[in-house]
């Protein structure tokens, strides 16, 4: 199912996805489709998950949603639900964003898959917190793009993430 027959059902966005298990399940498949139509499928196959989404029952707030890496190219992408834990309380926007180095603990490798990697006690990450509506899947794809397909260097990519989140802060 691709990200636009997801987004034309009756219950998107899923925002019951915590008590509703058709609708974590949904919301499982939604960032996916969004990441494979963004990555195309060449590269999208060669993306290993790194940690299963978190339904977040117990609402802690910002489950992880997604959470993949390109072994070949040493970047990785986590994508958390963006929700605060009390109800009651908007988030100031639908979308933040960041950059880091992702260092393993020893003795922890990241899964390669069998893919040859540069690394696999560190990675290049690219953090994203979103809440799932299709204009802020749209600004989440451009960034996964720009980070995994044209690989910017990670200060150009912070300085991308900053007006990002400026954007998104003041819409």
């Amino acid at each position: 199912m691709d990200r636009h027959a997801i987004e034309a059902l009756a219950s998107f966005p899923f925002s019951g996805f915590r008590t509703n298990t058709a609708e974590f399940l949904l919301l499982e498949l939604y960032w996916p489709a969004v990441l494979q139509a963004a990555l195309g499928a060449d590269l999208s196959a060669q993306v290993v998950p790194l940690a299963e989404a978190d339904q977040d029952v117990g609402h802690f707030g910002t489950p992880t949603l997604l959470n993949v890496w390109l072994p070949q190219k040493g970047r990785g992408l986590k994508l958390l639900y963006n929700d605060p834990p009390e109800e009651d309380v908007a988030p100031e926007s639908p979308l933040f964003a960041a950059v880091s180095i992702r260092q393993q603990p020893p003795g922890w490798d990241l899964p390669t898959g069998g893919q040859p990697a540069p690394a696999t006690d560190r990675m290049e990450e690219l953090v994203l917190i979103a809440a799932t509506d299709p204009q802020v899947a749209d600004a989440v794809a451009e960034a996964a793009r720009r980070f995994l397909i044209d690989e910017l260097p990670m200060a150009e990519m912070e300085a991308y993430c900053t007006a990002l989140e400026a954007e998104w802060a003041a819409r």
